[in-house]
């Protein structure tokens, strides 16, 4: 690990310093046959050279920071180091009144909840606001296919209550040129009947409330539920994770990660874009996150009893019944929660708590896929088949898979332009940002050259580098973590932690797992043959949170250096004000957008009103 520290930056600056090389001697390599300096080799130099620009001026600063630091305390080192003991060393006797913090005053107490009320607040006033068009109390009307299903599941139907046309349900073969005899798009249709290949954890919710006499809800209403649920569990698990690991931050840093999860592209995007489609994939994320919120608190909570492990299970099954491509993230997370139950088995000898907690986990994620396999059964005589093949879709999915052109290595480079370096489009007046809408001409070139099948299609883009900048402290957990420069707290638990039955896990094979997690969710939409927007929503909820951390990690690990502590402060509130201020214009022009349909004379204002560039 040291060898790879050091030779990591090093590895860096040459890669960089290839870009420049790369992009001055295209011409005579013949990477640039025309000779002119194009776009993609513009930007191969712009990142190459701003790449050696930050390297050098990151030594300098550390460099000053240095002198500032020997000329304060001459006496002591010119850099702080922070003490790890092995687990097998003597701890040396300490006072505990040096330990336990002063109890605090009311108000200092009462702040960050004060602040932290205020942020979730505004955040779901512009929640409403997108979802009702600015209207508020009026919600403009939408598709009721998850309603429909949960009134169904009342009656004990599992089939949609749409009458198909006789020019549909007369065919032979209702499947080949759907659209010209009045199939509905990206529903199923088996024998007669129209069904939902969505998973069915939503309707399930929506049918015990009209067991309760409420009416057919729209799906705009799962989608404001579903997103408003994220927001809340991602909220609560980054409030654990200041309590346990980061209990001395300010609380302007407490706001900036309640907004990193509240607004992060594509959160808002989905406020003003609700449908079936959007439902469904929000909803999947809103079971996994509720999840990861017990599973934080049993992995940092040595009194965290089954029924945590319970509610965690019940959850992640809720998500995988939701959206199945969940699955993957799921997977990550419970062989996580395993390890981890299994190495503190081992070290408390509680072998029999452990065997407990894990069976409450499992229980109900096996009970709840049975069920969803007996749910398939029902529907279409086969506890595997969801749907899928049976869905009216612009390519028949039966051809795909015979082909193996529905999921495929093909798609993943192409995919990950798309998803994380496609521009956003500026226009000169509000909401000043677009997306990008079908495929990105300069990505188009590449389709032939790596082998992408004619399959692949591309609904919209908005790469999430410039779209949802905050992941950039992500990216920063990942390297403290791979770096080992994230301080064991386990070793060194105070007194105060150890009687708060608090954890003997760190905060970095946590976050570890987050990020994991975050990213077996990506998998499943690279290698897709449908690129779009709102599947950015399969990953995202899970990398913000290790945004969050890795925000906050950037800042401790910085406060000790005068320069870099400043130059930090600026850099976060930089970048959490403008990712905020591009996810919600981009959510105001989105593809699903109606805002100047539904609220015209507000968005004429707002066009008129604010400058045109």
């Amino acid at each position: 690990m040291t060898y790879f520290r050091r030779m990591l930056p090093w590895a860096t600056i040459a890669f960089f310093a290839f870009l420049v090389l790369l992009s001055l001697s295209a011409g005579l390599t013949g990477a640039d046959l025309n000779m002119r300096w194009g776009v993609f080799r513009r930007a191969v130099f712009v990142v190459g050279s701003a790449g050696l620009l930050g390297a050098a001026c990151l030594q300098l600063i550390r460099v000053l920071d240095k002198r500032i630091i020997s000329k304060s305390h001459p006496n002591e080192g010119t850099e702080p180091e922070l003490e790890i003991r092995s687990p097998t060393s003597q701890p040396k006797a300490v006072s505990i009144g040096l330990l336990v913090p002063s109890p605090a005053k009311p108000h200092r107490r009462w702040t960050p909840l004060a602040a932290g009320a205020f942020t979730v607040a505004i955040i779901g006033i512009i929640y409403v606001g997108l979802v009702s068009g600015w209207h508020w109390t009026q919600w403009p009307a939408t598709d009721t296919y998850y309603g429909m299903l949960g009134d169904a599941f009342t009656q004990g139907k599992t089939y949609l209550p749409i009458e198909p046309p006789p020019a549909l349900s007369n065919s032979q073969n209702p499947y080949e040129g759907w659209s010209g005899k009045g199939g509905i798009v990206n529903l199923s249709y088996y024998h007669g009947k129209y069904y939902m290949y969505w998973g069915p954890a939503p309707a399930v919710a929506l049918a015990i409330l009209r067991i309760l006499d409420a009416p057919i809800l729209g799906d705009d209403f799962v989608v404001f539920a579903a997103i408003s649920f994220i927001f809340l569990f991602s909220s609560l698990t980054i409030f654990r994770l200041k309590h346990v690991f980061f209990e001395g931050l300010p609380v302007w840093l407490t706001i900036a990660g309640l907004v990193i999860v509240g607004t992060i592209h594509p959160m808002l995007w989905f406020q003003n874009s609700p449908g079936v489609l959007t439902a469904a994939i929000a909803s999947g994320q809103a079971f996994l996150v509720g999840g990861v919120y017990f599973m934080v608190r049993v992995l940092t909570d040595t009194n965290a009893g089954p029924r945590n492990y319970a509610a965690a299970g019940a959850l992640w099954g809720m998500a995988m019944t939701s959206r199945l491509t969940t699955v993957a993230a799921v997977i990550v997370l419970v062989l996580g929660v395993t390890i981890h139950s299994w190495k503190r088995a081992g070290l408390m000898h509680r072998h029999k708590t452990e065997v407990l907690n894990l069976v409450s986990l499992l229980a109900p994620i096996v009970l709840l896929l049975g069920l969803y396999g007996w749910y398939n059964t029902i529907r279409f005589d086969s506890p595997f088949e969801t749907g899928f093949r049976y869905q009216f879709v612009g390519i028949n999915p039966n051809d795909q898979i015979a082909r193996g052109t529905l999921f495929s290595l093909r798609y993943l480079v192409i995919n990950a332009f798309h998803y994380f370096l496609t521009p956003v489009r500026p226009i000169s007046n509000f909401p000043y940002l677009r997306a990008v809408y079908y495929e990105y001409p300069l990505f188009a070139g590449l389709l032939p050259r790596l082998g992408v099948p004619a399959d692949y299609t591309v609904e919209d883009a908005t790469g999430l580098v410039l779209a949802a900048p905050t992941l950039l402290f992500a990216m920063t957990f990942a390297r403290k973590w791979l770096y080992d420069e994230i301080p064991r707290q386990s070793g060194n638990d105070s007194p105060v932690i150890k009687a708060a039955g608090w954890t003997s896990i760190d905060q970095g094979p946590l976050g570890a797992l987050l990020l994991l997690s975050g990213l077996a969710g990506v998998l499943p939409v690279i290698l897709f043959y449908y690129s779009t927007t709102r599947y950015e929503m399969d990953f995202i909820p899970l990398l913000a949170i290790v945004a969050v951390m890795g925000m906050w990690r950037f800042y401790e690990d910085t406060r000790p250096f005068p320069i870099q502590s400043r130059l930090a402060t600026g850099a976060i509130i930089l970048i959490v004000t403008a990712a905020t201020l591009v996810s919600f214009l981009l959510a105001v022009s989105g593809a699903g957008s109606n805002f100047d349909d539904i609220n015209p004379s507000l968005f004429s204002f707002l066009v008129n009103f604010l400058p045109h560039w």
